[in-house]
């Protein structure tokens, strides 16, 4: 007769340690994971909102607060209600929903309640370009994010280059997906001589077709292979 499974939880002791070095919203992402690590709730979702509506709420409607905490650039809320807990983060404009229940279902129609028609969506302004920015989480791993930026034409800035940049600049700047074949863009110059500048008109002038992604750290993004794929992969805005 084979021996009977151990559940996962009952393999090794589950301890939270906290010291002077955890804030409140440390120790509340740790509550959260308790009953899921236990077994009581095994089933897990969780959805990122990047830009949240001024004021809007993601507590689910009957669900009681178990911990608040707020801190300068931050805040995590802790809540239950019938076969369910939600972890609820705000930091500076965006939010995590995350949600432990009996069932998958109900983690996956709980945090699909609360974030619905959260996210805040402002009217495009014709200088607005879409850029993506990758940087390693230390909760998620590789994460890309998206932010609007503003840039000017390529006919208000060019003004500021020098005669054999803009040149140059004017061939680039008119380039389409069927003059791509494989190329590799170097842009070199001291600081201050408007590298930043030229790029965002780039994104701008390209924005039709080109996807424009930053890396906030590239000095992780050359030492780690795993990382440089995920960015060579990249993410489709769809």
């Amino acid at each position: 007769m084979p021996a009977a499974s151990v559940p996962p939880e009952n393999t090794m002791p589950i301890r939270m340690n906290v010291d002077d070095n955890d804030s409140p919203c440390d120790v509340i992402d740790s509550l959260f994971l308790g009953r899921f690590a236990t077994g009581e709730q095994p089933y897990a979702y969780a959805h990122n909102i990047e830009r949240v509506k001024p004021g809007f709420e993601l507590l689910p409607p009957g669900a009681t607060v178990l911990r608040s905490a707020r801190d300068d650039d931050r805040s995590a809320l802790l809540a239950e209600g019938e076969g369910y807990t939600m972890l609820i983060s705000h930091w500076n404009r965006g939010a995590d929903g995350a949600a432990t229940a009996v069932s998958g279902e109900l983690a996956e129609r709980i945090v699909k309640e609360c974030t619905r028609d959260a996210a805040d969506e402002p009217e495009p302004q014709p200088e607005d370009v879409t850029m993506g920015f990758w940087y390693v989480s230390p909760r998620r791993g590789p994460h890309r994010t998206t932010r609007q930026i503003s840039a000017g034409t390529w006919d208000e800035v060019r003004p500021n280059y020098t005669a054999p940049v803009a040149g140059a600049m004017d061939r680039l700047m008119k380039v389409t997906p069927d003059d791509i074949s494989g190329r590799l863009l170097l842009l070199h110059g001291p600081p201050g001589t408007g590298k930043t500048s030229a790029l965002r008109t780039l994104a701008r002038s390209w924005r039709d077709w080109c996807q424009v992604d930053c890396v906030l750290d590239p000095e992780r993004l050359f030492s780690d292979v795993g990382y440089l794929m995920d960015i060579a992969i990249g993410e489709d805005e769809g």
